[in-house]
This record gives C-alpha cells, structure tokens and sequence, in this order.
C-alpha cells in the first residue's frame, strides 16, 4: 500500500505539473521528442531542449529568436530587472561590478509540491559582450548552479543557447529536479522572448 500510494503521488505531481506549464506557457503541442513550439506575440518559435545526463541536473535550450542580437543583448543583461522578466524570481540586484565580472544577487521561489520553497542565490556574473554570460553562484542556497546564455547573429534574427546545471543544498528527488529545472528554463525563455518581440 506505502508504495502504491508513493507511485500514485509522483504521477499526481507530474501530470500537476505538466498542466501548469501547458495554462502558464501556452505552449503549442510538441511535434518531436525535443523540440517544443512556444506562440508568442502571433509567432511561433520552435525551442529545441535537451537534458544532460549525470550530475547535477543540467539542462539546456536552443532557439532563434527574430531580433537583432543587440537587443537580445540589453534584454538578458538588464539584471536589475530579471524579476519582472523571469517569472520564478522575485528580486535581482546588481551588487557590484568590477569590468566585465558582476556580482548579483536574486531571491526566488520555485520548486514543486511540499518541495516549493524560498531561495536566494549569489552569482559571480562574466560578460563577453553581445556573446556571451557565464554565471557561477557562490553563496546561497545551491551547492552549485552554473550556466550560461551564449548569442550569435542567424538568417531569422539570433542563435541563444542557454544552459542550467543545478544542484540545490535541500533535499529534492532527483527526478524531480530534473522536472523543475526544464520547468524553469522554458518559463523563462519565453520570457525572454516575448520581451523581446516587444522590442520597437
């Protein structure tokens, strides 16, 4: 019974899950394993997803968003204000900045289930202008959470590549961190693409 209860919760959990993201996102449906169509300001962007195996959990996504990479640029580096663009962060603050290192310090709330919970999270930020941003934390709640957002220039507009490996120093099961990070990071690519295509 313990373990037929304990299967019947993770299922309830991920389909909990799947129709949260399909109401918040508006995601149109898939059509292959990897590959998710998101609509967005009556266009439709095809975001290509793919989850690294091994430790910790990693996740990264590929897309061409139809703008010129300069403003793709001002839109992932304007840090001061990633709480209005990322919908699981709730304050983003530039502490300092030595040349192209920042340091920047978030709040947020994510997670699942009895697993949601409050975190914050300080990184060491790296820029090589209209490139790339390389992020590392160094103090918080993460044991390690690194990625990265890399750009270049495309036929349709902009190549973003964008990479998450996490690690919370709370306990979550692993798959469904797994869950929780791919959750995460296409919430906020389309995010980033809606500010975006707002762009005048």
């Amino acid at each position: 019974p313990t373990m037929r209860r304990a299967v019947a919760i993770s299922s309830a959990v991920v389909v909990l899950l799947g129709e949260v993201g399909m109401a918040a996102t508006q995601h149109v449906p898939s059509h292959d394993a990897r590959t998710r169509l998101i609509q967005v300001e009556a266009q439709t962007i095809p975001v290509t997803l793919r989850e690294a195996l091994g430790h910790p959990s990693g996740v990264e996504i590929t897309c061409v968003i139809p703008q010129a990479p300069s403003r793709v640029w001002d839109v992932l580096s304007d840090y001061d204000h990633l709480e209005e663009l990322v919908p699981f962060v709730t304050e983003s603050r530039l502490i300092r900045q030595d040349g192209d290192t920042k340091i920047l310090y978030q709040e947020g709330r994510g997670g699942l289930g009895i697993f949601r919970r409050h975190f914050s999270v300080t990184f060491r930020v790296h820029e090589t202008p209209l490139r790339e941003i390389t992020f590392e934390a160094f103090e918080g709640d993460f044991k390690h959470f690194t990625g990265f957002w890399r750009i270049e220039g495309h036929a349709e507009g902009t190549q973003v590549h964008h990479r998450v490996d996490i690690e919370p120093t709370f306990y979550m099961p692993r798959w469904m961190m797994r869950i929780v990070v791919k959750h995460m990071l296409m919430h906020g690519i389309e995010a980033v693409i809606q500010r975006c295509l707002r762009l005048p």
